[in-house]
């Protein structure tokens, strides 16, 4: 992978990619932003694997705001694992 663009050499990888099947895509944040705030819709998203959970503000300015603090974590904060970090499953 390279500035962004995954290469797939055929339509089954590449679907495992969307749909995150793969060993690499495990490793792209993905953030639940949803209007609710019950606890077992934030576990399914868990349980799905959502790395995290955001409660959508009604007013649309603190709704832009939220966005632009996950935006900023995502991009600027939060510190990707170190390259070969990730673990294979069964192991």
């Amino acid at each position: 992978m390279a500035d962004g663009i995954h290469l797939v050499h055929d339509g089954e990888e590449a679907l495992d990619f969307l749909f995150c099947r793969g060993q690499r895509t495990k490793a792209i944040p993905a953030v639940q932003f949803t209007s609710s705030n019950l606890e077992r819709d934030v576990v399914l998203g868990s349980h799905l694997g959502a790395n995290g959970c955001v409660q959508k503000p009604v007013d649309f300015r603190r709704f832009r705001e939220t966005v632009r603090q996950v935006g900023l974590y995502w991009l600027a904060v939060n510190e990707p694992p170190p390259p070969g970090a990730l673990i294979e499953e069964g192991r």
